[in-house]
């Protein structure tokens, strides 16, 4: 029963003075009571997920202005693969080996093969870096701090001081 039906019951019955009306008054009330009460929760559960999605996106805004986009040098690999034509067939050379790969009846399937083997070679077999940062590790307070953490009793957690020493170097090596 929808609370608006439940109201409009509830005015009608307290028209009347009987008794059954009066356990029926009684009965709508708690509903209405109970219904008010879960929608309540429902709405400070909207209101919680509506923070968190704000929050959701700022943090996803974040990443995407800290993520430092790297020009792709279309020179890589450029000299790589060539073609060349051999006794009867057209090879591609890989490198600087001497060694002929592939036999080709046309020049262009072999500068079809290698085109193939460039964009192969730039999208997997070579990646560009960007400058590696310094290792940054612990100092003795931060291990010991760790270490405080991660004991139950007089018994160390080995298993968690070093969950808790992997979390703290990612946290300052990866931010």
């Amino acid at each position: 029963m929808s609370l608006e039906l439940m109201k409009q019951a509830l005015e009608a019955l307290e028209r009347g003075e009987t008794k059954l009306r009066y356990e029926a008054i009684t009965a709508l009330r708690a509903a209405i009571e109970q219904t008010h009460g879960d929608w309540d929760e429902v709405e400070a559960l909207q209101a919680s997920l509506r923070e968190h999605m704000v929050e959701i996106h700022r943090l996803r805004a974040a990443i995407e202005q800290a993520q430092e986009p790297v020009a792709f040098d279309h020179g890589i690999g450029i000299d790589r693969f060539k073609v060349v034509r051999g006794a009867f067939w057209w090879h591609v050379l890989i490198g600087d080996s001497p060694t002929e790969h592939g036999k080709f009846r046309s020049r262009a399937g072999a500068e079809k093969m290698a085109a193939d083997l460039l964009r192969e070679f730039r999208n997997g077999a070579f990646v560009q870096h960007t400058t590696p940062r310094q290792w940054q590790g612990l100092t003795d307070d931060e291990i010991t701090e760790a270490g405080h953490l991660n004991v139950e009793g007089e018994r160390m957690l080995p298993y968690s001081f070093a969950r808790a020493i992997e979390a703290k170097l990612r946290e300052r090596n990866h931010d």
